[in-house]
C-alpha cells in the first residue's frame, strides 16, 4: 500500500547554519516519508542563479538519504514570501532555523521571525545552530491547562505513535519574585495545583497507547522549560504559539525568544489558527499501511 510524503516547506539562506534544519528533520525522516522543498529568496535578480546552484546541490545531498525534494528560487524578502508560500496551504510544516551569523539573522532573526510565527498558519519546524540534534524519543510538551494549548497534542501524538517516542507533558507555575520590601516569604506564594490536571491527560493519552510522563514545575516559564528538556535529553519541544493565561506569557513575545535561543533542541510550533493537522492525517494514512 502507498504512503502519504509530508509537504514541509524548507527555508535556506546559503549559510552551514541554516542547514541545520535539515540534520533536524532527520528523525522524521526516519518515521515517515517526506516531500520537502527547498526554499531560498535571492535579494536580487542577479542572485537568482546563484540560489538555484546552492539548493541543488542541498538537493543532491538529500538525494543520498533518499529524501523526494524540489527546489524553489524567489526574490524579495524573506519574511513576506516564506509566509506567501506557507498561506497557500500546500505544505503540513515549514522548516528553519532560528538564528546564526550574516545572512542568517536576516532570514531568520528580529521582526522577521517575529512575523512568521505570528502570522504563520502553518506549524513550523525550528532549530537553532548549536541545538542538540538526535533521536524524538523524548519529546517535552508544555501546557498551560486550556484547550488551546492543548492542540498541540493534534500533531502530537501521530508523531509519537509512529516514532515510539515517550511524551514529557509539563506544566509551569511561575511564582512572584518577592522584592526586599515585601512582607511575604518567596515560598509563601499560593499555586495551583496541576497535578490532577496533568493526571487527566496523562490519563487520556496512555488510553491511546502512548508512554506519557508529567511534572509540574515552578519558576520562570521559558528556562524551566528550556532545563527540563535538557535534564530529560528531550529530542524536540513540542507547544502552541498562542494560548490564554500563562501560556501566551510561556511562548509569545519575550519569552518565546528565549526558547528560540536557549532550547537545547528542535521545536515544533503550532499555531491555534492552524486549519487542520495534514501531519495527523498522512502519519494515521502510514501507520494503517504498516
Amino acid at each position: 500500500m502507498s504512503t502519504t510524503s509530508l509537504r514541509i516547506l524548507v527555508a535556506l539562506d546559503g549559510t552551514p547554519a541554516s542547514e541545520t534544519i535539515l540534520a533536524a528533520l532527520m528523525p522524521l525522516a526516519r518515521s515517515t516519508p517526506l516531500d520537502l522543498t527547498l526554499f531560498n529568496v535571492a535579494s536580487g535578480p542577479d542572485l537568482v542563479g546563484n540560489s538555484r546552484s546552492y539548493l541543488g546541490r542541498m538537493q543532491g545531498a538529500l538525494a543520498l538519504h533518499r529524501i523526494s525534494t524540489s527546489v524553489e528560487t524567489k526574490t524579495g524578502e524573506p519574511g513576506p514570501e516564506i509566509i506567501a508560500r506557507l498561506q497557500s496551504g500546500e505544505f503540513a510544516f515549514g522548516a528553519m532555523t532560528t538564528h546564526g551569523r550574516q545572512g542568517l539573522d536576516r532570514l531568520l532573526m528580529g521582526s522577521v521571525a517575529e512575523t512568521v510565527v505570528r502570522t504563520s498558519e502553518t506549524p513550523l519546524f525550528i532549530n537553532r545552530p548549536d541545538a542538540r540534534i538526535g533521536d524524538w524519543k523524548k519529546i517535552l510538551v508544555p501546557l498551560d491547562g486550556s484547550p488551546l494549548a492543548e492542540e498541540i497534542l493534534e500533531d502530537v501524538e501521530p508523531l509519537a505513535r509512529t516514532s515510539g517516542a515517550t511524551l514529557h507533558v509539563v506544566h509551569v507555575a511561575e511564582t512572584f519574585v518577592a522584592a526586599a520590601a515585601m512582607e511575604f516569604a518567596y515560598s509563601a506564594v499560593a499555586l495551583p495545583d496541576m497535578k490532577p490536571y496533568l493526571e487527566i491527560i496523562r490519563k487520556r493519552l496512555a488510553g491511546t497507547g502512548l508512554n506519557v510522563e508529567t511534572e509540574a514545575l515552578i519558576g520562570p516559564p521559558a528556562p524551566s522549560i528550556v532545563r527540563h528538556a535538557a535534564d530529560i535529553g528531550a529530542g524536540l519541544i513540542a507547544l502552541t504559539t498562542h494560548g490564554r493565561s500563562g501560556l501566551r506569557r510561556v511562548i509569545m513575545g519575550s519569552v518565546a525568544e528565549q526558547i528560540f535561543r536557549t532550547a537545547p533542541c528542535p521545536i515544533l510550533v503550532r499555531p491555534i489558527r492552524k486549519r487542520s493537522s495534514a501531519f495527523s492525517g498522512a502519519l494515521a494514512e502510514n501507520s494503517a499501511s504498516r
